[in-house]
């Protein structure tokens, strides 16, 4: 896959996974809150932090069902992924 691919959910109920993706995810949660699993570790996030999904590896994710999650995603190829955390990364 060449580019990018973009998304987005509006605070949802609905979980995902468990399952294996073949790219790289980068998630951006805008409200809310939820759980990421990967590989069986268990990450909480909240609103104005982000998760990345990482090829090959089992995941899931839901939101906090009291307080549902809104998120954007972007799906990257692993160079497309470098290049963007590059132009990203903070300069000092």
């Amino acid at each position: 896959m060449n580019g990018y691919v973009f998304g987005g959910k509006e605070s949802t109920p609905l979980p995902f996974g468990p399952a294996i993706r073949t790219e790289y995810i980068i998630h951006y949660v805008m409200n809310g809150s939820g759980t990421y699993i990967c590989n069986g570790k268990k990450h909480k996030v909240n609103a104005g932090e982000s998760f990345i999904v990482h090829p090959n590896c089992m995941v899931e994710w839901f939101p906090k069902p009291e307080d549902p999650w809104g998120y954007i995603w972007a799906i990257v190829n692993s160079a497309d992924l470098i290049q963007l955390i590059n132009q990203i990364a903070c300069k000092d």
